[in-house]
């Protein structure tokens, strides 16, 4: 508006030249002060002081508001676009039915209670989604915990992020989080750490190594107490010393339970068949 107003006079200016060597000025003047009548308002009476101080006030600070908001514009976008994914994602429906009885056909593996089972073959061959087709989905996902390759941490205190592996309804307490991090083999370095369970491990646990995050990972999936542990891959992003301790707690998280182990490579699937 203030800048529609400037423009309109502006242009009453530049169509004004004084030509002195004709001894026009009072010509001049008339014109120019004829031209000056559309921007002025006030003195024709068309506004009163009033009426002027309330249009300056309602764009001033009118414009004021404007553009404090729409410096979040940016924002309100990407707040708009993140909330679509969002509403996507809980109106999906999945192509398995969870309440169903079966998932897959024509598999049949039975895995005893204490027993270790590998499943072996190449990245992208279903190792991962395989499941069990007699029970019902929800209710085996209740019984199941996995420690995946990539663990994700939140930025969030290692107590937080091994409490997120509790079953729905579970409360647990400072006991249970130290037990399951005893059983991770982790317990004694978060101890050593100034805050301890407290300790924040920011975005994705960048101030953990390899290792320790895998270890946490490991806790928070035993401080559900899983009848069946699914391990996939959990060692093979990590260096040789890293990849012993993650082992180690594997090895005392796996006693009493069902451990199901995804591996990559063909060789591996040999020394298993040798070992056998």
């Amino acid at each position: 508006m203030l800048n529609g107003f400037q423009q309109k006079t502006k242009k009453a200016y530049e169509t004004l030249k004084t030509v002195a060597t004709l001894t026009l000025e009072e010509d001049m003047l008339r014109i120019y002060h004829n031209m000056l009548d559309e921007p002025m308002l006030i003195i024709v009476g068309e506004y009163d002081i009033q009426k002027m101080f309330i249009v300056f006030v309602a764009v001033i600070f009118g414009s004021m508001s404007a553009g404090r908001a729409l410096a979040f514009a940016p924002k309100i976008a990407r707040a708009r676009s993140a909330a679509a994914s969002i509403m996507s994602l809980i109106e999906r429906v999945p192509a398995i039915d969870t309440w169903s009885n079966t998932v897959l056909n024509g598999i049949d593996l039975e895995i005893k209670p204490g027993q270790y089972a590998a499943l072996v073959g190449p990245s992208g061959c279903g190792k991962t989604t395989i499941n069990i087709s007699t029970l019902n989905v929800c209710n085996l996902r209740e019984n199941i915990a996995l420690v995946s390759q990539e663990p994700s941490l939140y930025d969030m205190t290692i107590k937080e992020n091994v409490i997120f592996g509790c079953r729905p309804g579970q409360q647990a307490t400072q006991d249970d989080v130290e037990n399951a991090c005893h059983e991770a083999n982790i317990h004694d370095f978060i101890i050593g750490l100034p805050d301890g369970y407290e300790t924040n491990v920011g975005g994705k646990g960048t101030q953990l190594s390899g290792g320790q995050k895998q270890r946490i990972a490991i806790a928070r999936a035993l401080i559900r107490n899983p009848r069946i542990l699914l391990l996939d891959e959990a060692t093979s992003a990590l260096d040789s010393g890293s990849e012993k301790a993650v082992q180690k707690a594997l090895d005392i998280a796996a006693k009493g339970r069902t451990s199901e182990f995804y591996c990559i490579s063909y060789i591996l699937c040999l020394d298993l068949n040798e070992i056998n």
